[in-house]
């Protein structure tokens, strides 16, 4: 998969769905973009908009470096774009690194991701991140409490705590939690789940139609490949 964002932000985009109109955030070091490549009808930002428009939902990528991210994204004036979107709103998702973003603080002790130290986050989500050492990466399977059902990943440094009480986005297969969920707030650490289509109909509340399965892709490049293998072979003969 197409690792630059730029390949999900240039395909060609449709009508926002009413109920639906969705901003994500362009991160810098933005990482894992195909999460989103089913959401084709997204305004991807690095500013907030000249005009005083209002998003149903804004979405917060997985980032390479949250710390430097969390700065620039204060920089630009989309740190409190965001509060206020929810404030007038909004429904605020987070995955991954924009997960810990959206909690009360981060820290770096160890200089793992970036320079180092802490920084406030936006303070949507009554949780904290410590970046460690060791980065947990597994397949998971997860539940939505819809019902909604997908494969998942996790690929992320931060270890995320949670007072008791806050519910999660997600229950897995072997019984624990991921993420959390606030008032209009939801933050997770699985990448793949908003590339199922039952996934983000349950969050976003309009229906969104399944990609090709990579399976498939696969399928097609290896007979693209075949193809032109033999259109060589004949024209060497």
């Amino acid at each position: 998969d197409a690792e630059d964002s730029l390949a999900v932000e240039r395909r060609p985009r449709r009508a926002a769905p009413p109920g639906a109109a969705l901003a994500i955030v362009s991160l810098p070091r933005t990482s894992n973009a195909t999460d989103f490549r089913l959401l084709d009808w997204a305004d991807w930002l690095t500013a907030p908009p000249a005009d005083s428009r209002g998003y149903d939902f804004v979405v917060l990528p997985g980032t390479k470096d949250t710390l430097g991210d969390l700065a620039w994204l204060q920089r630009q004036g989309l740190a409190d774009w965001v509060r206020s979107q929810h404030a007038a709103g909004a429904t605020i998702v987070g995955v991954c690194g924009g997960y810990q973003m959206l909690g009360e603080r981060i820290a770096d002790p160890d200089a793992i991701e970036s320079i180092g130290g802490t920084a406030d986050g936006l303070g949507l989500l009554p949780v904290r991140t410590v970046l460690a050492a060791e980065k947990r990466t597994r397949v998971v399977r997860a539940t939505l409490p819809g019902g909604a059902s997908c494969a998942a990943y996790e690929i992320h440094l931060g270890v995320t705590t949670a007072p008791a009480g806050v519910a999660p986005f997600a229950v897995l297969a072997d019984g624990s939690t991921d993420g959390a969920r606030g008032t209009r707030v939801l933050g997770t650490y699985l990448h793949g789940a908003f590339e199922d289509a039952a996934i983000c109909a349950e969050v976003f509340g309009v229906p969104v139609a399944p990609a090709a399965t990579k399976a498939a892709e696969h399928q097609a490049l290896a007979e693209w490949f075949e193809a032109s293998a033999e259109h060589v072979d004949a024209w060497l003969a």
